[in-house]
């Protein structure tokens, strides 16, 4: 069991004049307590999404929902530093390519029959045709080449 005249004696359920006097004294002195959660709403609506906001103030997904949302109507004064100090930067643009063999697989006809001609699985082809992969690897656009070229 703690002292008495401390707080966490207060805490356990003492009430004597030392416990009390402690707990005075504590809730007289100034805490990182809570600050409004309105501007680091704003902050963090500069950001494209909750994912990206997690990842760049070191915050929780959920801690941030939950201040996006208007659960919450107060945050730590940590959290509200680690926002306030975070800035967005957007990820490099992608580079172009010179050409595209988008044109050119979609020349070869079926899926399967464009990965009997270059040699690919037909889920790399797949996933190029529908856009889920926008570049490939230089050696698999050199086998799209070579079945062109046959």
């Amino acid at each position: 069991m703690p002292k008495h005249g401390t707080m966490r004696r207060y805490w356990r359920g003492c009430r004597c004049l030392p416990c009390r006097a402690a707990c005075s004294v504590y809730r007289q002195t100034p805490h990182d307590g809570l600050v409004p959660a309105e501007p680091v709403c704003r902050q963090l609506e500069l950001f494209p999404t909750q994912r990206e906001a997690a990842r760049a103030t070191l915050v929780s997904r959920a801690t941030i929902a939950r201040i996006l949302n208007g659960r919450t109507k107060q945050v730590s004064l940590r959290v509200a530093r680690q926002i306030q100090k975070a800035k967005y930067t957007p990820p490099p643009p992608k580079p172009e390519p010179e050409f595209s063999l988008l044109p050119i697989i979609q020349r070869m006809g079926s899926i399967a029959r464009a990965a009997r001609l270059t040699g690919l699985h037909r889920n790399t082809i797949w996933k190029f045709r529908c856009g889920i992969t926008a570049q490939l690897r230089p050696e698999t656009e050199r086998k799209i080449l070579n079945a062109i070229e046959l």
